[in-house]
């Protein structure tokens, strides 16, 4: 069987699909509504990444082991830390004290008042965002946080010690807070998020209840505290968002839930 590629390439793979995605969003983004072969070319690019993601770089070239990915529910992996009935007791847990802290925060803002609440406004941001946290728990935890736990690795020659551990937590939540710019208030709040999402991740690898916990928090984040979650060149103009471009149909609702 070919050997697993060196694990310091994990460094060039984030930089490069890192980079991708910043051009596209920073560069073609903004042009979008007039070029219709972009539109094409990013269908084309970002399908890539995503086989990228999910095979070819755990798969063929790290030869990851489902469990270290967050691909496991029940069955024989049952005694696994991230199974299922393993890991969902702490990501309830650390979910439902998020959302009691969130809910703080916002009757704090508004001066004592309890927060408005659209249900219908809710349940759209909650379903749009089930999607988009799956994105990023692929992006960030499956791909990212992997990677970094191998580059780590290698360099301290430790793993799975509380140094090993803290350099990654903090080396992802960074990753992900740093792709959330220019949205400064939501970066703030991303940043402590990524913490305890990494260290989740981490110590109980599972992609579906991270993408759970980050669609809860996050519609609770953009609902309750009315912070809107909008990122990149389209921070201040939701209406140029290229996702309502390259997806049909979102654009007349993107506007509400970003």
């Amino acid at each position: 069987m070919k050997k697993p590629i060196h694990p310091l390439w994990g460094i060039v793979e984030i930089a490069a699909v890192g980079g991708i995605y910043f051009y596209v969003v920073w560069i073609w983004g903004l042009q979008m509504a007039e070029s219709s072969g972009l539109i094409v070319a990013s269908w084309i690019i970002f399908s890539f990444i995503g086989i990228y993601l999910l095979w070819i770089s755990p798969v063929l070239l790290h030869r990851d082991k489902p469990e270290t990915r967050g691909w496991i529910l029940m069955g024989r992996e049952g005694r696994r830390p991230g199974s299922l009935k393993n890991a969902w007791p702490f990501y309830a847990a650390l979910t439902l004290v998020g959302v009691v802290l969130l809910l703080v925060y916002a009757v704090v803002i508004n001066g004592g008042m309890p927060p408005q609440i659209n249900e219908k406004s809710m349940a759209l941001k909650f379903l749009v965002y089930l999607g988009w946290a799956f994105v990023q728990g692929v992006f960030f935890y499956n791909f990212i946080l992997v990677r970094l736990r191998g580059v780590v690795r290698f360099i301290t020659r430790q793993s799975n010690t509380l140094l090993h551990c803290g350099v990654v937590v903090v080396l992802s939540a960074a990753l992900f807070t740093l792709f959330h710019v220019p949205n400064i208030p939501l970066m703030m709040f991303a940043f402590p998020a990524g913490i305890v999402w990494s260290w989740m991740f981490y110590q109980r690898p599972n992609i579906m209840l991270m993408v759970l916990s980050h669609a809860v928090l996050g519609t609770t984040l953009h609902q309750v505290v009315q912070l809107h979650t909008r990122i990149g060149p389209f921070y201040a103009n939701p209406d140029a968002n290229m996702l309502g471009h390259i997806i049909p149909g979102l654009s007349r609702i993107i506007g509400y839930v970003l």
